[in-house]
């Protein structure tokens, strides 16, 4: 073999052997790596796929007949409030109510969208326990793969991890690792008792703010005194704010109709002083 010959199967033996161990510990050199897709999106520029939304109000609100709504656009594969969708099925698993209270809500807002029942790929879970035991994870993982769940929504974050002290920074990173395996979820949580002279537009989740940090988009809803509801999103990690959404929920006979209303509707009078 010639010297030249000799240098360039030592050099290939090296290269493989380096791209080996690269490998080994998960190391890229990004020369070599491809431009990966534009992120996707469950609900345009609000709820990235593969990824953790935080959606946080005041008790009473209406952000969970908002989180059925959007879930219920999701598992149609229709825009929500104007707003393109990624189709999927969804998984609702839900530690507040039980699925009684939970089907009539979802077939309240289905008849608000001129559905008959609830669309097909919308599944529920009532939450036995708490998500930060194995028993009850290991539950979760198979409803996802059962289901082939692309969205789950968890209400709420604070009563699903009961035994979590989620004011501890410890203790939120473990859980928010553990969201992170389970793809694009929206988390519904709670904010703090409002304090005298405060407003709710100044108002942040409950417990650590590395609930905030670990979000990767988080909305914030908020209820005017003349009805309307004001989302917005305080957080977006992979891209610029998105527009604030006005909502207007009204409920009738066994309906409850969700609709984007104009910034400068009446109903949301005195929202975008906060």
């Amino acid at each position: 073999m010639s010297l030249s010959a000799l240098h360039d199967h030592t050099h290939s033996a090296w290269d493989t052997d380096r791209a080996r161990r690269f490998a080994d510990l998960g190391i890229v050199e990004l020369s070599r790596y491809n431009e990966p897709e534009a992120r996707r999106y469950r609900v345009a520029d609000l709820v990235p796929a593969d990824a953790t939304t935080s959606l946080y109000a005041d008790g009473g609100s209406g952000k969970s007949l908002l989180a059925v709504h959007l879930a219920s656009h999701v598992a149609l594969g229709q825009p929500w409030l104007g707003l393109e969708v990624g189709q999927s099925p969804v998984l609702y698993v839900d530690a507040e109510l039980d699925v009684a209270e939970f089907g009539r809500r979802a077939y309240r807002v289905a008849r608000g969208i001129g559905l008959e029942r609830p669309p097909a790929g919308l599944h529920y879970l009532r939450v036995e326990g708490s998500l930060i035991d194995d028993a009850q994870i290991d539950r979760v993982e198979q409803a996802l793969a059962i289901t082939g769940a692309g969205l789950m929504v968890i209400d709420s974050l604070m009563a699903a991890t009961a035994g979590a002290d989620l004011e501890r920074s410890h203790d939120t990173v473990s859980l928010f690792t553990l969201l992170r395996r389970w793809g694009t979820v929206l988390a519904i949580d709670h904010v703090p008792k409002l304090q005298a002279g405060g407003n709710f537009g100044q108002s942040t989740q409950f417990g650590s703010v590395f609930k905030r940090n670990l979000s990767r988009s988080a909305l914030q809803l908020i209820q005017a005194d003349a009805g309307g509801l004001w989302l917005r999103q305080t957080k977006h990690n992979f891209g610029p704010k998105a527009a604030p959404v006005g909502i207007g929920m009204e409920f009738g006979a066994g309906v409850v109709s969700i609709e984007r209303m104009a910034i400068g509707d009446d109903r949301l009078s005195g929202i975008t002083d906060h």
